[in-house]
């Protein structure tokens, strides 16, 4: 994706020592894209939510419905809405995560930049015990209240 970056920024210099004016009118053009691409997904965001809110609103009428023969599938239909849509939030907002990872990580040509940008923590600020009992003993992260919690691995 650096080199994709890259390019364009050199492309768009190009472009603009040519025909000044042109560069700007396209980056102008790309931004209002970007743009409307969050747009589109905030606006999916918000829908997703109303929908979201109206299955909760309905749920004592499926419930209901799990009484009668006729209307029996109800329950499961609700259930399944409900659930693709949490799951669909869930994914878009691991894409997002997963995505500002991407683009803060920095720009190399190694591999290893792209598949590990986000630095692993090192050993020495561990706060494993000198001597562990009986089983080996994994530093959790840390409280929000401040204090380290040592979860044992179970082996």
């Amino acid at each position: 994706m650096g080199d994709r970056i890259a390019l364009l920024t050199t492309g768009l210099v190009g472009l603009n020592l040519a025909a000044p004016g042109a560069g700007a009118i396209l980056t102008i053009f790309i931004a209002g894209l970007a743009i409307g691409a969050a747009g589109i997904v905030w606006i999916s965001l918000l829908v997703r939510k109303a929908l979201l809110l109206i299955a909760i609103v309905f749920a004592p009428v499926a419930m209901a419905g799990s009484s009668w023969d006729h209307t029996r599938t109800w329950v499961s239909k609700w259930a399944s809405f409900v659930i693709a849509l949490i799951i669909s939030k869930v994914v878009l907002v691991v894409i997002f995560l997963l995505a500002t990872a991407q683009v803060s990580a920095p720009i190399d040509s190694d591999i290893q930049s792209v598949s590990e940008p986000i630095p692993q923590p090192s050993r020495a600020n561990s706060t494993r015990p000198t001597k562990p009992l009986s089983r080996q003993w994994l530093p959790a992260a840390p409280c929000p209240w401040g204090e380290h919690v040592l979860v044992p691995l179970r082996s």
